[in-house]
């Protein structure tokens, strides 16, 4: 049996949970000047966690490149990262701010792959970024055993499937390492279950998944950490962004309630939340708060939903049966229950076998759109002229003659006066 750790990531040292024991820290938004660095110590110093992870800022590199910033790799100068222009980033600069840090885990930079559809797309973007991604590998393990030998290192795996890591294994061969990490923000719940497969597969037992917030994936990830790993941790910045928009985080099952003041809530709608932040407060209640005391109420409600997801999932997955009960529970809908669950006992009975078997049965069948052999009727604007609207009619004469008139203004002006007066009568 292994281990499930859930990281708080996008905490500040004044807007951070009143109770975690695992924290990630970004590089470019911790450790791009002395002064960030400086209050990420003092954050460090001032919760004195468990688990300290850095993040090396792959996602700040994609959204440099989605929005046409300067991106460099320059070790040798500083790091920068000046949102909207510019962007300096290198492994040397990932391992210093974590041996500055004192970090037990540290992931190594890559570069992570955009959001594409078809298996071309997704080929070329993958091949696109291997050679970074391989090069940055072998730098991020180099550098760390200079500057944070202590530290776990966990590579970065950015691909689409499963034959992706079989060409980045190859490539990062005779590479020591300690774990992988896998973004998981756009990928399926099948294809999370073959990626956990196959790094099974290939004898490795620490696994994080960056930015995890579903329900099913936690649920999933619960399961592996119970059965097939050593150690599986997540982390996400939900807890707070949801907060910034007025979000509810619902403990049953993470749905949201918007709390804004421009929404009507619903009626039937109770908030049956025990946590201590709520103290038994109704929505409108909460809804009602002064905006900065609404926003740390709920960051750290959120934060603590989160948490007791994670921990009541962990609890309850140490069969499949156990797991099944609980989420149907949490008002998850069953067609979904039911794709997890088969999902997860498909991969304890294949797990051993050909990743290719398991990869057949779980990929869903993609949908043909089946064209009738009725023609569809063509339409023939001409055949139906469009009846003019009153604004594109001719004005009449008659409406011209009225418009020039000089007294017109001043027949206006008379009507409501004669309508007053006419008012004023007693019958």
């Amino acid at each position: 049996m292994g281990k499930l750790v859930n990281f708080v990531a996008g905490a500040e040292l004044n807007k951070r949970p009143d109770k975690a024991n695992a924290y990630l820290i970004n590089v470019p938004e911790h450790g791009s000047t002395p002064r960030r660095i400086e209050k990420a110590v003092s954050l460090h110093q001032d919760v004195q966690p468990e688990y300290l992870m850095v993040d090396s800022g792959g996602y700040q590199l994609l959204t440099a490149e989605k929005k046409g910033w300067k991106i460099t790799h320059d070790p040798d100068q500083k790091l920068i990262y000046k949102i909207g222009k510019e962007i300096n980033l290198a492994p040397k600069h990932v391992m210093e701010v974590a041996s500055k840090l004192g970090a037990d885990i540290v992931i190594g930079l890559d570069f992570p792959v955009g959001k594409f559809k078809t298996t071309a797309e997704r080929d070329k973007e993958f091949f696109k970024k291997l050679p970074f991604n391989v090069c940055r590998a072998h730098e991020s393990a180099t550098w760390k055993r200079m500057l944070c030998p202590d530290a776990l290192l966990f590579l970065p795996f950015q691909g689409y499937i499963t034959k992706h890591i079989d060409v980045f294994f190859s490539q990062i061969a005779g590479l020591q390492y300690d774990g992988m990490a896998i973004p998981v923000r756009e990928i399926k719940l099948h294809e999370l279950a073959l990626f956990f497969t196959r790094f099974y597969q290939r004898e490795i037992n620490r696994v994080h998944l960056l930015g995890t917030i579903s329900l099913l994936k936690i649920a999933m990830a619960a399961f592996m950490a119970r059965g097939m790993f050593d150690w599986v941790s997540l982390d996400a910045a939900t807890w707070n962004k949801a907060a910034f928009y007025c979000g509810f985080m619902s403990p049953k099952n993470l749905t949201r309630v918007d709390l804004r003041r421009s929404v009507k809530l619903d009626p039937g709608i109770f908030n049956d939340c025990p946590c201590r932040y709520c103290q038994g407060r109704s929505f409108s209640e909460i809804q009602s708060l002064p905006n900065k005391e609404k926003f740390e109420l709920l960051r750290q409600h959120n934060w603590w939903s989160i948490d007791k997801i994670v921990s009541d999932l962990w609890a309850n997955s140490t069969d499949l049966i156990q797991l099944e009960r609980f989420l149907k529970d949490r008002d998850v809908k069953p067609a979904d229950i039911d794709d997890l669950i088969n999902t997860l006992a498909l991969v304890d009975c294949l797990k051993n076998d050909d990743i290719e078997v398991l990869q057949t049965i779980l990929t869903p069948i993609p949908k043909i759109r089946i064209q009738s052999r009725w023609p569809r009727m063509k339409s023939n604007p001409g055949s139906w002229p469009r009846k003019p609207t009153r604004s594109s009619r001719q004005p009449t004469e008659q409406y011209r003659r009225l418009t020039q008139d000089a007294d017109l203004q001043q027949k206006k002006e008379q009507i409501p006066k004669f309508k007053k007066e006419k008012s004023n009568y007693e019958y």
